[in-house]
């Protein structure tokens, strides 16, 4: 399954009407990302969430 995180849908929409957020088109953009840009975004989202981490680690 794809999933597009591009397209925002208003919580009430999505309570008063489920099918219209399962049937949402998804855009056929596709990228790929090098070795280099995951292990960049990881690290990112790593140093942003290390105070959970070390929470979780208690």
């Amino acid at each position: 399954m794809m999933i597009s995180n591009n397209k925002t849908i208003s919580m009430t929409e999505a309570g008063q009407n489920v099918s219209t957020v399962r049937c949402v088109p998804q855009e056929d953009s596709h990228q790929t990302a090098s070795d280099e840009e995951v292990l960049a975004a990881s690290a990112k989202l790593m140093e942003r969430n290390k105070h959970v981490y070390e929470e979780l680690s208690r």
